[in-house]
């Protein structure tokens, strides 16, 4: 199989392993938990290259703000961004 994007593969494989952008811990009972990504894909008005979204959100104002008490969590604890 070749990669879709070799540039992008090989800088992904460092010292033979693969790093995937997760993140996580060990707990103090060596149990692993994944709970985020290093990294996240804003898309926003057909706009998917996470720098220039994150320039504009710095430079413009927001077009609506929502207060939560909570946010919605799957069973592991981590949030599901897709219901906010």
């Amino acid at each position: 199989m070749v990669p879709r994007d070799p540039a992008a593969t090989g800088a992904a494989i460092v010292d033979g392993w693969f790093r995937t952008g997760d993140l996580g811990y060990v707990d103090e009972d060596g149990f692993i938990f994944v709970v985020d990504r290093k990294t996240e894909l804003i898309i926003s008005a057909g706009h998917n290259d996470p720098r220039e979204v994150e320039r504009a959100l710095r430079t413009t104002c927001p077009r609506s703000l929502e207060c939560r008490d909570a946010l919605p969590k799957n069973a592991a604890g981590k949030i599901l961004k897709w219901e906010l």
